[in-house]
């Protein structure tokens, strides 16, 4: 039953806020935000055939100075999470979401930590090895 209330009050949320076409142009403006960013940045989106793209996720390439797990775990340290993905695109591609309770600012805030992680010193990020 609380599966039941829980989509009942989503529903009336998403509702509430103009309907799946608002809430498809509120994903699409924060997919536009972060992929102008990202390319400022120098990392490249996964291209997919035209018109295929999600609109809430976004799949992106780990810079050539971070592995993925240093990228994840100093990201999360700052208050930011990004998903890994599966092979064949592990370990050079991680995901970002733009679905939930985010502002721009959140927006502007995890491309500022991202580009201050490319800014520093690379050696200071790269994963020890054996």
């Amino acid at each position: 039953m609380p599966a039941f209330v829980a989509l009942d009050r989503a529903l009336d949320e998403l509702l509430e806020n103009g309907g799946v076409a608002e809430r498809r142009r509120q994903y699409q403006r924060r997919r536009a935000m972060l992929a102008a960013g990202l390319a400022r940045l120098g990392l490249p989106l996964l291209h997919l055939p035209a018109g295929s793209e999600a609109c809430s996720i976004m799949t992106v390439g780990v810079p050539g100075s971070l592995s993925f797990e240093v990228l994840y775990a100093t990201l999360r340290e700052r208050g930011y999470i990004v998903y890994g993905t599966k092979a064949p695109l592990a370990p050079r591609w991680f995901q970002l979401a733009v679905m939930g309770d985010l502002t721009d600012s959140d927006l502007a805030g995890f491309l500022a930590v991202l580009e201050s992680l490319l800014s520093g010193p690379s050696t200071q990020y790269r994963a020890a090895t054996a």
